[in-house]
């Protein structure tokens, strides 16, 4: 009771003897003016000095460096990756093909043979005909797009005459160049967490169906172009590249058809190796006798059976014919009647990443799975998506010239805002109403960039204000000298700019991030 005494009653003194004041005490008191003029002028200078060594540290310093800072981060870089890569498992070996050989491909799809003598020739149980016929059926189609890709590519030198014409002549097609594209991460706010678990694909799903459903997105999304009559129109909105198409899609696609215990065969690495060396030949004009060959050929160099070379061809056609087409750019709605089997489809993405036979193939799902996704793992914390716009809008001929671009960009824009697409990404983290519970999205937008950041830059702007007001209210409130209020507050502002000397000259960080900068303001508060 005896300790807790002095909250109740004033203790009296230990020692009647007055101390004298320190000395620092007394140099105050005698010189008051010097005092506080050091008190200013050696943050001033410590500020000019810790802004020298930012700036001269630098470099070119400007906001292009510093607004493209976040696109030359290694992992922004990888966003054209899953593009790229379409062109990786199957143009390889294509383009390994002399021009007569390519151009026999296309001539002769669709193939000639029927399904008993294709299921016949490749020696399929006969109650997987019809699976193994739609299969190659969608793996020749595969091929010809490919295919196209390689003649265009190599006839690319000879249309660009044209093409500089065509465009010369003030004339593109409506939505058919790249305006802007979304470039989304997500990533589970749980260190174990899945952006792939129920609530995940949910919070997912209605992201994409705020913005593939906002009003107005056919006038801005990027299409495709078609020829007709001769004349080359726009076509349908590119689809997005997003992981859900892994977890939704029409009956046509069906992972569950997928039988995983194929990966089980002891020599299924080999045999896989072997099919995958022979796809194009057995999924284009090879005929009965033909196909007889290359499973004689694998079989004896793999030591397989029957039974265990029609598995794993089975299993290639399907992955081929169906499952990459539609991961790539396939159509779908978040439905419940096109959702998947959540585990069935975790479980065929673990399985072609674990085998080294299909790494071909991994460039789709490493895109979307992260690196600690596996077999023991089946759990993805981050991933990524991204929707891209087209230009030239309704009323614009094209998208070259400056004023038309910035005209259009603007009107992107506009349309942005007025649909209040923000909400559907923003998070309680930025001081919005938000529905983000499992997943937090992080979203860079091209055109948008400058706007993002603004928007961002006054909300923290606003933040750091409020401990600065609160902190002068309270000096005058309790003071009631508002002389001594603004001398508080000239001291926070001089102590941030303290702050980056220390930053700078001590801590010898050289360079700050614009978010970094921000994050200073927490000594405006301090200082006071």
């Amino acid at each position: 009771m005896r300790k807790l005494s002095s909250c109740c009653f004033t203790l009296p003194p230990r020692e009647q003897r007055v101390r004298p004041p320190l000395a620092i005490v007394r140099f105050i008191v005698r010189w008051p003016c010097l005092v506080a003029t050091l008190s200013f002028l050696v943050p001033v200078v410590l500020a000019v000095i810790g802004w020298r060594i930012v700036i001269s540290s630098a470099g070119p310093f400007g906001p292009f460096l510093q607004l493209n800072y976040p696109v030359a981060d290694p992992v922004a870089m990888q966003s054209n990756a899953f593009i790229l890569a379409r062109e990786d498992a199957d143009a390889v070996r294509v383009s390994s093909l002399d021009a007569r050989r390519r151009r026999q491909l296309a001539m002769e799809l669709p193939s000639p043979l029927g399904t008993a003598e294709v299921v016949a020739g490749l020696g399929v149980q006969p109650d997987a005909a019809e699976l193994v016929h739609s299969a190659l059926v969608r793996a020749r189609s595969l091929v010809a797009e490919v295919t196209s890709m390689v003649d265009v590519a190599e006839s690319s030198r000879a249309l660009d005459a044209a093409r500089g014409r065509h465009l010369s002549a003030g004339v593109q097609t409506r939505q058919s160049e790249t305006m802007a594209t979304a470039l989304f991460a997500f990533r589970a706010y749980k260190e174990d967490g899945d952006a792939f678990s129920e609530r995940g694909l949910s919070e997912l799903c209605g992201l994409h169906m705020s913005l593939i459903g906002a009003d107005g997105y056919g006038d801005y999304c990027l299409r495709g172009t078609e020829e007709v009559n001769g004349t080359e129109v726009a076509g349908d909105c590119a689809p997005a590249i997003s992981p859900l198409s892994f977890f939704y899609g029409p009956p046509s696609y069906d992972p569950s058809a997928a039988d995983l215990t194929v990966f089980d065969l002891p020599n299924f690495e080999e045999i896989m190796s072997a099919v995958l060396s022979n796809l194009v030949t057995l999924v284009t004009s090879c005929d009965a006798a033909c196909q007889g060959s290359v499973r004689d050929d694998v079989m004896a160099q793999t030591g397989c059976s029957v039974t265990e070379y029609s598995r794993v061809l089975q299993f290639t056609l399907l992955l081929v014919g169906q499952f990459l087409p539609h991961w790539v750019r396939g159509e779908f709605d978040c439905s419940s009647g096109q959702r998947k089997d959540l585990e069935q489809v975790k479980g065929l993405v673990a399985r072609i990443r674990a085998s080294p036979a299909l790494s071909p193939y991994t460039s789709y799902t490493n895109f979307f799975f992260d690196k600690h996704f596996d077999l023991a793992h089946q759990k993805s914390r981050f991933t990524r998506s991204s929707y891209v716009y087209g230009a030239p809008l309704a009323g614009y001929s094209t998208y070259i010239s400056n004023a038309e671009k910035t005209d259009q960009e603007a009107e992107f824009a506009v349309w942005w805002r007025e649909e209040k697409m923000r909400d559907a990404y923003c998070t309680s983290t930025r001081g919005c109403p938000s529905t983000w519970r499992e997943v937090e999205p992080s979203v860079l937008i091209s055109t948008l960039l400058i706007q993002e950041l603004l928007l961002i830059a006054i909300s923290d702007g606003i933040r750091a204000i409020i401990p600065v007001v609160l902190v002068f209210l309270i000096v005058w409130l309790h003071t009631g000298s508002l002389l001594l209020a603004f001398a508080t507050l000239a001291e926070q502002i001089l102590s941030f700019a303290s702050a980056i000397f220390v930053t700078a000259g001590i801590l010898q960080i050289e360079w700050m991030a614009f978010q970094q900068v921000l994050a200073i303001y927490i000594v405006l508060a301090i200082g006071a």
